[in-house]
């Protein structure tokens, strides 16, 4: 969360409960899905900005959304 000194933000629900100790997930980068996602994305060619011609072509993120009320979004940044 951003914090922003214009607005003020207060937890109203019930208490939450935090252990000591508990997992925590770490990202971890995955270089064969950056160069495949970046492999597949040469071939595509938007209006007039021909993809293939990018050197060193990277996926930094993506974002699949459905285009539905409530519907699932998924963010993906492989690289930090």
């Amino acid at each position: 969360m951003i914090h922003n000194p214009a607005f003020s933000y207060k937890y109203v629900g019930k208490k939450i409960n935090i252990p000591e100790s508990m997992m925590v997930y770490k990202q971890q980068e995955d270089e064969n899905f950056i160069k495949d996602t970046s492999n597949i994305l040469k071939h595509f060619s938007i209006s007039n900005i021909d993809i293939s011609k990018f050197e060193k072509l990277q996926v930094t993120s993506l974002t699949l959304q459905e285009d539905i009320e409530n519907g699932y979004k998924i963010n993906i940044n492989p690289k930090r």
